[in-house]
Order: structure tokens, then C-alpha cells, then sequence
């Protein structure tokens, strides 16, 4: 919630279709994503530096893809 993404390894989406853009994430292995913050996340919570995710996982039986990255994460609270 709160971001947009508007490229994938170098391919606008901002004018792709549906189907366009789902054929470009199920056919890449590796991506570089340019996101962008709609602003639906408290401000606290945002970044304006690049983030590197070092690994992600995928799993068969649950369509999602996870970007693990503990240096990104938010602070747990206390």
C-alpha cells in the first residue's frame, strides 16, 4: 500500500496494460524496479533513498513475491 511502480528493468509502466505488466513480472527472474510513494503510508514509515533488496524469495503454492531486506525494514516497536 502506498507505492506504484512505475519501471521494470528499464520498461515504463505507466502507460503498460494489465496484461503487459504481468507478463513482464512472471517472465523476469531478476528486476530493477523504480517505485514510486503515493503517499498512502504515514510519512515516517517512507524513504527517499535507494533501497537494495539482497534477496527474495518465491513460492509455488503462494503468489507473492518476498523482498527480505533487514536493513530496510522499519524499527520494531519498543
Amino acid at each position: 500500500v502506498g507505492d506504484q511502480i512505475i519501471e521494470v528493468n528499464g520498461t515504463s509502466f505507466e502507460e503498460a496494460t494489465h496484461d503487459e505488466a504481468v507478463q513482464i513480472l512472471k517472465t523476469n527472474k531478476r528486476m530493477s524496479l523504480v517505485i514510486r510513494d503515493v503517499g498512502k503510508v504515514p510519512h515516517s514509515c517512507t524513504t527517499s533513498r535507494p533501497i537494495v533488496v539482497p534477496s527474495s524469495r518465491y513460492q509455488d503454492h503462494d503468489p507473492q513475491l518476498v523482498l527480505e531486506s533487514p536493513g530496510n525494514r522499519p524499527p520494531s516497536p519498543s
